[in-house]
């Protein structure tokens, strides 16, 4: 177990220090529960979400005959397992007695709070950063990536990444309105879905700013409008994620639910003494999990 003495901060000890820096930042706003839809779970140790197949269309009655009949059945069965993160510091009770900037540990729990929080950030950013990995699948779920082009489905496989990954641009926005717009259920029939979200990393932030805010169409010298502005075409807005590893990747969150964070216990710090070392212990714990149940709630470039 790691120990913090009055060795690992000698200084510790001497008069005259005003401060201590490096382990607490200014924290911001939250990103994940915009990433994701954030659901308090039952008391168990998993959730389940069930994809059941649609019905077919409505079909012409003749006079006399009887209706027509369609069934559903049960597809596939997404698993959430809920997992528990914690993490922790202890302090000799000589350091806790002798020190003066971290007699109380004040700073080293700022810290903790502040990595519980940002690890929780980094969970639900990875459920995009390995939108495309093959190796980053939900359990029960499909048997294929968040973002994929083969889907199954009762016909043709479904797509929720464009024909040709373009760079963000006002063509590849533009695309990405045509091809969630044209969405089909499992039983390949068209359905109502719109663009929601725009969700991009760091390095994107002032080309969607240029392409998306301006009144004209953005780096032409032609007047015409800036159509995707004028059609209001993603109410939710645009999310700047810093925990978005790719500098080219863009994101989208349609209006459709199956993006998912449960939240199965909340962050919680404690602190107590060990008995036979008076040592000061302290941890936070948080329980959770992340993913995804339905592909339709996303659409994805891996430019």
């Amino acid at each position: 177990m790691a120990t913090m003495s009055t060795g690992s901060f000698p200084q510790d000890l001497r008069p005259g220090i005003r401060m201590w820096f490096g382990a607490a930042y200014k924290e911001y706003a939250t990103m994940y529960d915009k990433l994701l839809d954030v659901k308090i779970p039952d008391d168990r140790a998993y959730e389940e979400d069930v994809m059941m197949s649609a019905l077919g269309l409505a079909q012409i009655k003749t006079q006399g005959a009887q209706v027509q009949y369609d069934s559903g059945i049960q597809l596939y069965s997404t698993q959430y397992p809920h997992i528990q993160y914690g993490l922790g510091f202890v302090i000799t009770q000589e350091m806790m007695d002798d020190g003066i900037a971290l007699k109380h540990a004040q700073a080293f729990t700022e810290n903790l709070k502040m990595n519980m929080l940002r690890t929780r950030e980094i969970i639900a950013a990875n459920v995009y950063n390995n939108a495309f990995s093959s190796s980053f699948l939900m359990s029960g779920g499909d048997g294929v990536c968040l973002g994929s082009s083969a889907h199954p489905t009762a016909g043709a496989n479904f797509s929720n990444v464009p024909t040709t990954a373009a760079q963000f641009s006002e063509a590849a926005v533009e695309q990405m309105v045509i091809d969630v717009m044209n969405y089909t259920d499992n039983r390949d029939q068209r359905i109502q879905v719109r663009p929601d979200k725009l969700i991009v990393g760091l390095n994107l932030q002032f080309q969607v700013e240029r392409i998306l805010k301006s009144i004209l169409r953005a780096g032409t010298a032609d007047n015409d409008i800036n159509a995707v502005r004028n059609m209001g075409i993603l109410p939710g807005g645009v999310v700047v994620d810093p925990f978005l590893t790719s500098t080219t990747n863009w994101h989208v969150r349609t209006d459709q639910p199956g993006l998912n964070y449960f939240n199965r216990k909340d962050i919680t710090l404690s602190d107590d003494n060990e008995f036979d070392t008076e040592n000061a212990k302290f941890k936070g714990l948080m329980r959770l999990s992340v993913g995804w149940s339905d592909p339709r709630a996303y659409y994805g470039v891996n430019a």
